[in-house]
């Protein structure tokens, strides 16, 4: 029979048991393991897995499990052996040999334990209002997923939100790659780069009253090069701010400032502050925008052609929880008083020290 090693929790992380056991073996057959090689700054040794005591552990028969308790996070190479004890028979005396079981290890199959590793990316918002987003990533996937150390109350409150709760819950069970959690970063800068200057130029259907040939992109795209993509992106954010708001002396390609659809973000020095601003600019400042219309009109009518596909589970999770801290009159999340999140959202207020 084909012998697997099989771990439970799938999900782990360092200090915590994991149980490794043996499928597909036959009966009157134990489990035996060793540990084959360990990430870097683990102490535990190389060679059979040893209990507490640090004594080797020594199954008994139909025994196919053993706990396993890692010490930091990574990959653990483990070898399971599967072993055949024969009852000795016909020693001449008590410590003869002959006498004594005998083990024989019939197969062997080597494996891997991946323990999690915490992961965090800061949110932050020019008004000080922010958390942490905070994935443990088990091998390629995301195993867990929260946000942690709000940065005010409205942040806390935010947090709690039933939007943004669904959009940090779907990151759960998300391949890491690249294509999967999010779009290639230098790949979905350019893009938006694309979408945005078709926007500019479009005037057919009254969408902008004249093209705007001054809120154009300074910087020629380079896909591949996170630097260059994280400045195209600071590029791309002068260029969008100067297009929504003109002000009185400013451009005529609409019929209003759009004052509406400003980012929360500041401009980015880092990947992962350039990760939050690119979903921020792309959401809720191009996405909004090219769609925005009246009251006071912006646009003489919606932008249905230059879009951008829908965001991934990353940017969604990113996006909620801006667009919560964002909302100037929210419905309270269960558990929060409405007045509370009334005086903060709406007028400044901060709970007293």
């Amino acid at each position: 029979m084909a012998v697997t090693i099989t771990t439970s929790p799938t999900a782990t992380t360092a200090a915590a048991e994991v149980t490794l056991d043996i499928t597909g073996q036959d009966a009157g057959r134990v489990g035996e393991f060793e540990v084959l090689s360990v990430p870097d700054g683990s102490a535990i040794p190389i060679g059979f897995i040893l209990d507490v005591d640090g004594n080797r552990i020594i199954p008994t028969l139909d025994d196919t499990s053993t706990v396993f308790t890692p010490d930091v996070a990574g990959v653990y190479g483990v070898r399971a052996s599967v072993v055949r004890i024969i009852d000795g028979t016909g020693g001449a005396h008590a410590d003869d040999p002959v006498g004594q079981p005998q083990r024989i290890v019939e197969s062997s199959v080597d494996g891997s334990v991946y323990v999690g590793q915490s992961m965090d990316l800061p949110i932050r918002t020019v008004r000080g209002d922010g958390a942490t987003l905070r994935l443990i990533a088990v091998n390629a996937t995301v195993r867990s997923a929260e946000l942690v150390d709000p940065l005010t109350d409205i942040s806390r409150v935010c947090i709690l939100d039933s939007a943004v709760v669904a959009a940090v819950a779907a990151l759960v069970g998300v391949s890491t790659a690249a294509g999967t959690l999010d779009v290639d970063f230098a790949t979905d800068v350019t893009a938006l780069r694309t979408a945005y200057l078709a926007h500019i130029a479009k005037t057919s259907a009254d969408t902008h009253t004249a093209a705007d040939t001054t809120n154009v992109t300074t910087r020629e795209a380079v896909v591949g090069a996170v630097d260059a993509s994280i400045a195209d992106l600071n590029d791309l954010y002068d260029a969008m701010m100067g297009h929504l708001v003109a002000g009185t002396g400013g451009g005529t390609w609409h019929q209003n400032d759009d004052g509406y659809n400003a980012p929360l973000t500041a401009k980015a020095k880092t990947l992962g502050e350039a990760i939050v601003m690119k979903a921020d600019l792309r959401e809720r400042v191009y996405e909004a925008h090219r769609v925005k219309l009246g009251s006071p009109a912006v646009h003489g009518g919606a932008d249905n052609t230059n879009t951008m596909a829908a965001p991934l589970p990353l940017p969604a999770a990113i996006v909620a929880f801006l667009n919560a801290i964002a909302a100037a009159a929210p419905t309270a999340p269960t558990g929060e008083q409405q007045g509370v999140a009334n005086l903060e959202h709406g007028f400044g207020f901060v709970p007293t020290p």
